[in-house]
């Protein structure tokens, strides 16, 4: 993957989706893109039938059914209606560009635990993953798209907390700062690490024989160098890109 160069994208006030920005998101919630089955997603879904009633109890001689108590419903409710995905992103994304808690949001949402739940789903399911990548290229990424990826990368950020260090490996590739919990120079380095495991590697094997003719501090700076391409431990909330 060639590397995109780094950047942060416009700030905007969060509101709900527009049809045209639902319908450039959509294909992406399927692991492979289908503006069909995107389109489908928004039409209502039909009531589901209540199962049949139950035969009558037999009655006792008092006249009082003997096998339910009274007041008791003879037919089953219907389940609770399926929330429309199109919500539930708006939930998403309202609490990710609040940097509210996930109990913050609206009772008109449902849930906070369902929504939070439903985007613990998405992340490991590989929404992102594929986001991101159009997310970073404006050739190949709509307009709809791209007028809401400050949004979606800030719920990308949120995801770093549930996927590998890989996923930071992606978003430094891409230059995606915005998706970043905190300053890249703070945030751990995959590729970084990786060149410099590389070169203490390659210098331990040249100075097996005679430890003493390496360079003095060299080996003490290659280390605080793979302590810097891990990251720090904790980032200050007040150093979180905006």
């Amino acid at each position: 993957m060639r590397h995109h160069p780094s950047r942060y994208t416009p700030r905007r006030p969060w509101q709900p989706l527009s049809d045209a920005e639902w319908s450039a998101f959509s294909p992406y919630l399927h692991t492979t893109p289908d503006p069909v089955g995107a389109a489908l997603a928004d039409l209502p879904l039909a009531p589901l039938p209540l199962a049949p009633a139950d035969p009558p109890a037999p009655r006792r001689p008092s006249g009082r059914p003997s096998g339910r108590p009274s007041g008791r419903p003879s037919g089953r409710p219907p389940g609770r209606p399926l929330a429309a995905p199109r919500h539930r992103l708006d939930a998403i994304l309202r609490h990710a560009t609040s940097g509210q808690p996930w109990h913050a949001l609206p009772a008109e949402y449902g849930k906070p635990d369902t929504v939070s739940r439903h985007f613990r789903r998405l992340a490991r399911a590989g929404l992102f993953h594929r986001l991101l990548p159009v997310l970073a290229d404006p050739r190949a990424c709509p307009p709809a798209l791209a007028g809401i990826a400050h949004w979606l990368l800030r719920a990308a950020r949120l995801a770093v907390r549930l996927l590998p260090v890989s996923f930071i490996a992606l978003i430094r590739r891409l230059g995606l700062l915005t998706a970043l919990p905190g300053p890249p120079w703070m945030l751990p380095d995959p590729d970084l690490s990786e060149t410099l495991q590389n070169a203490v590697r390659t210098l331990m094997d040249h100075h097996r024989d005679n430890p003493l003719a390496a360079p003095r501090g060299l080996f003490g700076l290659l280390g605080k160098l793979l302590a810097t391409a891990g990251g720090r431990r904790h980032v200050p909330r007040c150093l979180h890109p905006a």
